[in-house]
C-alpha cells in the first residue's frame, strides 16, 4: 500500500509540473487566451501558481474540500489542485447524482475531493494527513517556502505522545456506601495503556486496583480511534477510599497524567480527605 501511495504522489507531481510547463488546458468553449486580461501581479498563493481551467492565467489551485465551479470554461476559474477532482455534492458524499435542485437545474457548485479518501498519510513534519491530496499540498507549501522537504514516513497514523482527552470531572462529589466509578480516556499512537493510582501521603502512589475486592479497574478500547478507556470502580465506596486519584496514559512516545479528587458529602456538608 505504501508503495502504491508513493507512486500516486509522484504521478501527481509530474502532472502539476507538466500542466504548468506547457500551459495546455484549453477547452473548445474557452476564449482565446490572447483576449484574456490576466491579473498583474498574480494573486498571492501559499503554493506555486497553476493555470486556470482555460490555460490562460496563473491562479492559486483549490484545496481538498474547497468549493469549485463544475464544467466552467471561464478564464480565471481556479482548478482543483493536488490531485483532487471537482465533484458534485452528491458525488462527494457517495449519493445519487440525479438529484434536482433549483427548479430542475443541476448545481454548478461542486467540491474538490481526493480520489483516494480512505488512506491517511503520516508526513515527516509529524502531521497526520486525512488524504494523499492534503499531504501533496503540504509538500507544495514546503517547496514554496523553501522549507525542509516533507516526505511520507508511513501510511499509518503518526507516532504521538498519549493525551488524556476525557476524565471524570474533579472534584467529584460522592457518598460513602454507594457504588462509584471514575472514567479516563487516553489517546495516542501506539494506543496507550491507561492505569489508575491513588495519591498517598502526598507523593507515594498506590497502584490500583490492589488486593481489595471492592475496588476494580476495567479497560476497553475506544470510543475514539487509537484510544483506551479505563474505569476505576468502588463497589461500594468506603470512608478509606475518599482521596485523590491519578489517571496515567503511557506509550513508547511518552506519558500524560490527570487527577480526580473524591469529596465525601454528608447532608449539605462536604468533607475532603487527601
Amino acid at each position: 500500500m505504501r508503495a502504491k501511495i508513493s507512486l500516486y504522489i509522484t504521478s501527481l507531481s509530474l502532472l502539476v509540473i507538466s500542466l504548468a510547463a506547457d500551459g495546455k488546458n484549453n477547452h473548445p468553449t474557452c476564449p482565446l487566451c490572447i483576449d484574456v486580461k490576466c491579473p498583474d501581479p498574480a494573486p498571492p498563493c501559499s503554493v506555486d501558481l497553476v493555470l486556470d481551467v482555460c490555460g490562460c492565467c496563473a491562479v492559486c489551485p483549490l484545496s481538498d474540500g474547497d468549493s469549485c465551479a463544475r464544467d466552467s470554461h471561464e478564464p480565471l476559474t481556479r482548478p482543483c489542485g493536488f490531485g483532487t477532482d471537482c465533484l458534485s455534492s452528491q458525488q462527494s458524499s457517495d449519493e445519487d447524482d440525479d438529484e434536482e435542485v433549483d427548479g430542475g437545474l443541476m448545481s454548478l457548485i461542486g467540491v474538490c475531493k481526493c480520489p483516494i479518501t480512505s488512506q491517511k498519510v503520516c508526513g515527516s513534519d509529524g502531521v497526520l494527513y486525512d488524504t494523499v491530496c492534503q499531504f501533496h499540498e503540504a509538500q507544495a507549501r514546503a517547496r514554496k517556502r523553501k522549507d525542509e522537504a516533507v516526505f511520507m514516513v508511513r501510511d499509518t497514523p503518526c507516532l504521538t505522545r498519549p493525551k488524556i482527552v476525557k476524565i471524570t470531572k474533579s472534584p467529584h462529589l460522592v457518598k460513602v456506601g454507594e457504588n462509584v466509578a471514575l472514567s479516563c480516556e487516553g489517546v495516542g499512537y501506539p494506543t496507550p495503556g491507561v492505569t489508575w493510582t491513588r495519591e498517598v501521603e502526598g507523593s507515594f502512589r498506590d497502584d490500583l486496583p490492589g488486593d481489595r475486592e471492592s475496588v476494580s479497574v476495567q479497560t476497553r478500547g475506544g470510543p475514539s480511534s487509537h484510544s483506551l478507556t479505563a474505569w476505576l470502580s468502588f463497589s461500594p465506596l468506603s470512608e478509606d477510599d475518599i482521596g485523590s486519584y491519578s489517571c496515567h496514559a503511557i506509550n513508547n512516545k511518552g506519558a500524560d497524567t490527570d487527577n480526580v479528587q473524591l469529596i465525601s458529602t454528608i447532608g449539605n456538608k462536604q468533607i475532603a480527605q487527601l
